[in-house]
């Protein structure tokens, strides 16, 4: 139940800068009130942005154009990834080690709440791959293989990814003016 709450927060760390990157490109579409309201009600809240933005192919790959706001370079941060990272590994520890499989197994035939989380949950961790394949775009590169499957890991895979990920690259001024 707890990693319900790890999740969200590794969405925040994609979406307030992929909106922030939407933003820059003329997108119209905020990611913030729907990130937000993923702490409710989960993917129902995240489906409707992820269906009606921009596809990141057609925005450009040079970057953002401007310097991150402090908020932004909070979720943007490496670190904000290992504290994620840290209290998903916690929380995984603990529910193997002390945690009633059996009474999840009885929870989830039984209680329409439980069974949604449960599905919130695997629809969320499918989901993350494809915002952190976006992710990339515009960030200094950094090749392997590796990286690339461990993304696909459900949940501790994205969270190493926004535990390690590279930097945003901001372009020059030089380059902006277009000297």
């Amino acid at each position: 139940f707890n990693l319900m709450g790890v999740l969200p927060l590794a969405y925040w760390c994609l979406l307030f800068v992929d909106g922030y990157r939407h933003k820059t490109q003329g997108s119209r579409l905020p990611a913030w009130p729907f990130a937000s309201l993923m702490m409710a009600v989960g993917a129902f809240s995240l489906l409707p942005y992820l269906a009606l933005r921009q596809p990141v192919e057609s925005l450009k790959e040079e970057g953002i154009p401007t310097p991150l706001p402090w908020t932004l370079r909070v979720w943007n941060s490496a670190w904000t990834g290992r504290a994620l990272l840290v209290a998903a590994l916690a929380l995984l520890g603990f529910g193997i080690t002390q945690g009633d499989w059996g009474d999840f197994v009885r929870q989830w035939q039984t209680s329409r709440f439980i069974h949604v989380m449960t599905l919130d949950f695997l629809l969320l961790s499918a989901l993350l791959p494809s915002l952190i394949a976006e992710d990339k775009v515009g960030r200094e590169p950094t090749g392997s293989l590796l990286s690339g499957i461990v993304n696909f890991l459900p949940l501790l895979g994205s969270l190493f990814y926004l535990a390690s990920r590279p930097q945003i690259r901001i372009p020059e001024s030089s380059e902006l003016s277009g000297a």
